[in-house]
C-alpha cells in the first residue's frame, strides 16, 4: 500500500474547483465533485502504477501519472501524481479542458 500526500498546489486546485462548481452549477454538485474526488485519491494507495503516463511526465524525475476523474458519465478532470518509492504526491488537479502544465514537451 502506498503513502499518499495531497501538496499544496493539489489543494488549492481542488478547493478552486469546488468554489466554481458551487457558483456555476450547484452546491449539490460541487459537494458530491468533492467527496468524489477523495475516494479518487484514495483509490491511488492501490495500484497506481494502473495510471497512464502524463504528457507532463518529463517536469519530475521520477515522471508524472494521470488519473482520469468525473462524477458523470465521462471523465472532467486529470488527477496529476508522481510515485517516489513507497509514495505517491498529487501534485495538480487539472480540468480535461486546460492545457498541460508549463514546462511540459
Amino acid at each position: 500500500m502506498f503513502r499518499l500526500t495531497i501538496l499544496p498546489s493539489a489543494e488549492v486546485d481542488i478547493e478552486w474547483t469546488f468554489a466554481w462548481w458551487g457558483e456555476n452549477r450547484s452546491m449539490e454538485q460541487a459537494t458530491r465533485w468533492y467527496s468524489e474526488i477523495f475516494k479518487a485519491i484514495q483509490s491511488l494507495r492501490d495500484f497506481p502504477e494502473r495510471c497512464p503516463i502524463a504528457p507532463e511526465s518529463d517536469i519530475y524525475p521520477s515522471g508524472v501519472r494521470a488519473l482520469f476523474f468525473g462524477i458523470g458519465p465521462h471523465p472532467s478532470h486529470r488527477i496529476l501524481f508522481t510515485i517516489v518509492d513507497s509514495d505517491v504526491f498529487i501534485l495538480r488537479i487539472r480540468h480535461l479542458a486546460q492545457n498541460y502544465l508549463p514546462g511540459s514537451t
